[in-house]
């Protein structure tokens, strides 16, 4: 009997033992089941969502930065068209400025035109004022030499007086 019981007590052991090793392992299988696997599905999501909005972050850097770039081009293009309108305006200045210029030009010289020929028709009408008094001066020189018979000495001092007379008229010319 001695026997039986040290198998028997042996069995039972080894069953118990067995029974003891299965038992952590059925419950780390439960365990895991139940906590370790929504412990470690939740770290997976957490994991995802930090690594999704890591991904998202650095997309937004990359556009951030594509913006900039793009709003440092704008300026630089703001910077260049408001160079190529000040660029125009000075152009454009410039031709207003030889346009009025040669506007003036032409006005001075129709007035200088003008003048010339207003001089030039004072010097006509004064010539003609001079040929009207010398043609007078002939004529009361031929009236008074006809008037009196004139001796040589008469008609010397007479176109002397002619003379003197002709002078005055020829600080006109």
């Amino acid at each position: 009997m001695g026997m039986e019981k040290i198998l028997a007590f042996d069995t039972q052991f080894i069953f118990e033992l067995i029974i003891m090793m299965i038992n952590p392992i059925i419950l780390f299988l439960v365990m895991g089941k139940l906590l370790f696997k929504p412990v470690h599905e939740f770290m997976e999501k957490r994991r995802n969502t930090i690594a999704t909005q890591l991904e998202e972050a650095k997309s937004q850097k990359v556009q951030a930065e594509e913006l900039y770039q793009q709003y440092e081009e704008k300026i630089s293009h703001v910077q260049e068209e408001a160079n190529q309108v000040l660029e125009t305006a000075r152009k454009r200045a410039k031709e207003q400025e030889a346009s009025i210029l040669a506007e003036a030009r032409e006005k001075a010289e129709k007035i200088r035109e003008r003048a010339e020929r207003e001089i030039q028709r004072e010097q006509e009408q004064v010539k003609e004022d001079m040929k009207k008094e010398m043609i007078n001066v002939a004529s009361l020189m031929t009236s008074k030499m006809i008037k009196e018979s004139l001796d040589n000495q008469k008609q010397i001092q007479l176109i002397d007086e002619i003379i003197e007379e002709l002078e005055d008229v020829t600080w006109l010319n």
